[in-house]
């Protein structure tokens, strides 16, 4: 005796269930279509890194975004950007980037606002990564007292699709 469940015979019936779980397991990964994440310090603040005019402000929301999943490609507009995120206790010295295996994290667009913001030239639109957490170092090394021990580190990428450009 074969028992129908929605048209579907009982011995196709959990294929279709297994099918239905993997599509909801896949659905919260899949975050922007093309793979890329968008950071400008000039964008409109709130975004959620899919696209220039919703770029996120702040680097370490598209590392974590990328962590998540939600990308293997991390684009940074013209800008300085400064670590975030903070030790355990807090230790603002200690915040630092974090390289996320199998990411690529390039600098030097254009951003939100340019005609062409996905145009890339390093030399005309700079994109810096600075330990200078207060923003008022002044030459030569003065004012320094609360820059990040370390601004960027790569400690756990273990893949060759981890790049910083």
């Amino acid at each position: 005796m074969n028992i129908m469940v929605s048209g579907w015979p009982e011995p196709l019936r959990p294929r279709h269930c297994f099918i239905s779980i993997v599509v909801l397991i896949l659905l919260p990964v899949v975050g922007n279509a093309n793979g890329q994440i968008h950071v400008d310090a000039d964008a409109p603040g709130g975004g959620d890194g899919s696209s220039w005019a919703l770029a996120f402000q702040d680097l370490q929301m598209a590392l974590d975004a990328a962590a998540g999943g939600g990308g293997d490609e991390v684009r940074i507009a013209a800008g300085t950007y400064v670590p975030s995120v903070l030790s355990s206790p807090p230790d603002g010295r200690s915040a630092t980037f974090q390289l996320v295996d199998g990411v690529m994290l390039a600098g030097g667009y254009a951003g939100f606002g340019e005609p062409d913001p996905d145009l890339r030239d390093p030399a005309l639109f700079e994109t810096r990564l600075s330990g200078d957490l207060a923003g008022n170092d002044i030459p030569p090394f003065g004012n320094n007292g609360e820059n990040a021990y370390h601004v960027l580190i790569c400690g756990n990428t273990i893949t060759s699709a981890t790049i910083l450009d």
